[in-house]
């Protein structure tokens, strides 16, 4: 969660480092932004890209902008050395994902992954939204855990639509008790 690790960088770094978001594009379709971790002198230590398409998926309906720019320094963060142990985009997740049904994809894909172990890895991912998104105390709470989880919900949606559906009955269930 990129909340938990700037409050990590935040405690280690106090005022030594800044970050800097800036958007590269901003149109009716897409956002792009560039997140940097740089010293007070302006050298850049890691720096992070994202996009978003506006109107897919929850968040980007209404928060398009600030869901970019938060995964932005949450790539930042990661090429940093903070991260939550992956480091590869959930964009290529998906790009991987659609390479193994075209039968197609990077030599280093194949090597690295088997063609079952895609299914394992958004099991994996939706086990934990699924678990995070059930401790939410307060609707507020439960809207800033799918904020935050909003690409890996987009990714898991994309793959199985039928495992959309249920994180969205889920979601709604949820609501309900805590309505």
């Amino acid at each position: 969660m990129v909340s938990e690790r700037m409050e990590v960088f935040r405690k280690h770094v106090k005022d030594d480092l800044c970050v800097r978001t800036s958007i590269i594009e901003s149109s009716g379709s897409i956002v792009v932004m560039k997140a940097e971790i740089t010293t007070l002198d302006d050298t850049v230590l890691a720096t992070g890209h994202a996009e978003e398409v506006r109107g897919v998926g929850l968040v980007n309906k209404t928060s398009a902008l600030e869901n970019c720019e938060t995964s932005a320094i949450g790539r930042a963060l990661a090429s940093l050395g903070i991260h939550g142990g992956e480091f590869a985009s959930l964009n290529e997740v998906e790009e991987a994902k659609a390479n193994q049904k075209a039968g197609t994809g990077t030599a280093k894909a194949r090597e690295n992954k088997p063609n079952n172990s895609w299914t394992k890895d958004l099991q994996n991912a939706f086990d934990d939204v699924v678990k995070r998104i059930s401790t939410a105390k307060t609707k507020k709470e439960l809207n800033t855990f799918l904020d935050e989880e909003m690409k890996v919900y987009e990714v898991i949606s994309k793959a199985s639509p039928s495992k959309g559906n249920e994180l969205n009955t889920i979601v709604k269930n949820i609501e309900a008790v805590l309505a």
